[in-house]
């Protein structure tokens, strides 16, 4: 009977992680270059920046949605630590799947809800306001923030569950080692 072996950090994993990353930084470095071209235009030059508000927000969606899958790697999002602190073992192993299902099944709707959600959008043909794009454009990091999501959902929960990985215990965190941070 072989044992089941956990993802390696190799290819697609690497790519996932730096893909995360590259996209928060970039949309918030770009935020921030937009807000500061908007306050000098504005206060200092005093010409008007009619695009700049307009681009921030939607930076700062692209910054949150492409680092959810951040959040998920660290285990950085809600958790009920006194409740699964009381349990004893073998009902936590149950309550931890029971958990992982639920949220690796809103992931998936969220994902689905989003793509039906810009469908909708694509038929209307709006156009942002300022920088006058089709607004259904902006709304595909909805779909790519909560794929990446649930791929590292996936992950956890394949060396939890299958490979038994003692790292990824209660808060469903994985040690710093394994993640790459």
């Amino acid at each position: 009977m072989s044992e089941a072996s956990p993802p390696s950090k190799g290819g697609l994993l690497k790519l996932l992680n730096h893909l995360e990353s590259v996209i928060a930084m970039t949309a918030f470095s770009l935020m921030l270059i937009d807000v500061l071209a908007g306050v000098v235009m504005r206060y200092i030059l005093q010409v008007p920046f009619p695009w700049g508000e307009e681009a921030a927000r939607y930076l700062m969606v692209t910054g949150i949605m492409g680092g959810i899958g951040i959040g998920v790697k660290e285990g950085a999002h809600l958790n009920v630590e006194l409740f699964r602190s009381l349990l004893p073992k073998a009902p936590l192993r149950l309550v931890t799947l029971l958990a992982d299902l639920i949220t690796l099944a809103t992931f998936c709707f969220l994902v689905y809800v989003s793509w039906i959600f810009i469908s909708m959008n694509k038929s209307f043909g709006q156009l942002t306001a300022a920088l006058n794009i089709p607004i259904y454009y902006i709304y595909y990091i909805l779909i790519v923030g909560f794929a990446i999501a649930t791929a590292e959902h996936l992950i956890i929960m394949y060396r939890k569950h299958v490979a038994g990985e003692s790292g990824s215990g209660e808060s469903g965190k994985l040690p710093k080692e394994e993640t790459g941070i």
